[in-house]
């Protein structure tokens, strides 16, 4: 993705997400909003996210905020997979 691209993305209230853990890293975008129960709480989930019609089984890794105003930046899903450790 461009710079571009996720600045576009953010302005439309978009977070940009990269689910590793596969064989490819996959690449998606999820509203600002959905994020509210998940990031700000104490307790850790495992979250089913579907991208192009595949469901995944996954994990926030690594999350990054905007450094004046807060606002998630960026998300980093880990997928969770009976053949590896987590």
């Amino acid at each position: 993705m461009t710079k571009q691209s996720l600045k576009a993305l953010r302005i439309d209230e978009q977070v940009p997400c990269v689910l590793y853990g596969g064989a490819e890293p996959v690449h998606f975008s999820v509203p600002l909003a959905q994020f509210k129960g998940l990031v700000y709480t104490p307790n850790v989930y495992i979250v089913k996210v579907m991208v192009d019609g595949k469901d995944y089984s996954c994990v926030m890794q690594d999350i990054q905020f905007h450094p004046v105003n807060d606002i998630i930046q960026h998300v980093d899903f880990l997928e969770i997979n009976d053949n590896k450790q987590l």
